[in-house]
C-alpha cells in the first residue's frame, strides 16, 4: 500500500480578492487557498470569467522552466503501451481532444442552465498564469461538480507519448451544497474550490506527475504551522486531505491525441488521514467506508 506518496502544501495564498462593483462587508479580506509545487513564486494576477461577478484575482505564480515556454507537456516521455488502471473501461471518440471530453461531460450534466464555468484571461500557451483552460461546476440537487479542462491536449497533440492525452487525466470534484448568506458568498467558495484544482494542476505540471485512483493521499497543510488546515476559504473544515478514485460518472475516452482518464478527488478527514498513515486502512477500503464520492466540508470522520 502506498500511503502518503505525495504531499502538496496548501497556503494562504497572497492577495485578496476583490468583487467588482459589490460592496460587501467581510468579503474582501478574506484569503484563497490552493495547493502548490516547490518552483518560484512572484505576484500575478489573473481574471476569472463565467458569473456574473467580475473576479480581480492576485496570489502567487509559477516559472516552470519547461523544455519550451508554457508547454505543460514538454517533459513527457514516450511510452509503448498504455498504463494499466482501475478506471472504467475506454469508450471509442473520433472528436478532437475538447469535443471528446465536452460530450461526455454533456452524457451527465446536459442542461446547460447549470453550469458556469471559470477560465483564465490569458490561456497558459500565451504566457497566462493557470495551467487549466476552464473549469466547468455543474449544479445538481445536492452538490456542484468541478471538472477540469486541461491536464490533457484539448487541441493539439505535444506530448510524445501517443498512449496518452497530455498526463492522461482530468481532475474531478463533488462539492455538497451548504448554506450561505447570499450568491456572493457561494461564488466565492466555488471559485476557491477552482482556484485550489488550478493549483493542483501546477502541481502535476512541476512534478510531471500522474494521478493515479487509489494510489496516493494528498495531505493538505498551513504554511505557518504544522496543523493541517481545511480546503474551505476560511480554512476550518473538517476536510484537511484527498485521496483519489475513479469519477464513477464520466467514463474514460480514447481521443486521437491518446486516452482520458477522470479521476476523483475525495475529501478526508485528520483521523482518515492518520489511519492511512499508520495503514490501518486503505485508500480503496476507506472510499467504500465513505459510501460517496460527495465531499461535506462538515462531515464527521468514519474512523
Amino acid at each position: 500500500m502506498k500511503v502518503c506518496k505525495k504531499v502538496l502544501l496548501l497556503i494562504a495564498v497572497i492577495g485578496q480578492i476583490f468583487f467588482g462593483a459589490l460592496a460587501m462587508n467581510g468579503v474582501a479580506d478574506n484569503e484563497v487557498t490552493g495547493i502548490t509545487g516547490t518552483s518560484n513564486m512572484e505576484e500575478g494576477i489573473s481574471y476569472y470569467a463565467g458569473t456574473t461577478i467580475p473576479y480581480d484575482i492576485r496570489y502567487p505564480w509559477y516559472d516552470f522552466n519547461l523544455d519550451k515556454p508554457n508547454s505543460k507537456f514538454a517533459n513527457i516521455a514516450p511510452k509503448k503501451a498504455s498504463e494499466s488502471n482501475e478506471s472504467s473501461p475506454a469508450i471509442e471518440t473520433h472528436r478532437y481532444g475538447m469535443d471528446a471530453i465536452e460530450n461526455e461531460v454533456k452524457r451527465i450534466h446536459p442542461s446547460v442552465w447549470s453550469v458556469r464555468y471559470y477560465t483564465p484571461k490569458v490561456p497558459w500557451e500565451s504566457g497566462g498564469t493557470e495551467p487549466l483552460e476552464k473549469i466547468s461546476i455543474h449544479k445538481e440537487e445536492d452538490y456542484f461538480h468541478f471538472i477540469t479542462y486541461g491536464l490533457t491536449e484539448l487541441h493539439d497533440k505535444e506530448s510524445k507519448d501517443q498512449t496518452k492525452s497530455g498526463f492522461g487525466m482530468e481532475l474531478t470534484f463533488k462539492l455538497k451544497k451548504r448554506e450561505y448568506k447570499d450568491q456572493a458568498e457561494e461564488q466565492k467558495e466555488l471559485l476557491n474550490i477552482a482556484l485550489l484544482l488550478q493549483k493542483f494542476a501546477k502541481y502535476i505540471i512541476q512534478e510531471n506527475s500522474i494521478v493515479k485512483p487509489y494510489e496516493d493521499t494528498y495531505l493538505v497543510e498551513g504554511m505557518y504551522s504544522k496543523k493541517n488546515v481545511g480546503i474551505d476559504i476560511a480554512g476550518t473544515s473538517n476536510i484537511v486531505a484527498f485521496i483519489t478514485v475513479p469519477d464513477k460518472d464520466l467514463q474514460s475516452l480514447e481521443t486521437p491525441y491518446g486516452r482520458v482518464d477522470f479521476i476523483a478527488l475525495i475529501g478526508i478527514t485528520k483521523k482518515e488521514l492518520q489511519a492511512l498513515r499508520n495503514r490501518k486502512i486503505t485508500e480503496k477500503e476507506l472510499y467504500e467506508k465513505l459510501g460517496t464520492d460527495v465531499t461535506s466540508y462538515n462531515r464527521k470522520s468514519v474512523i
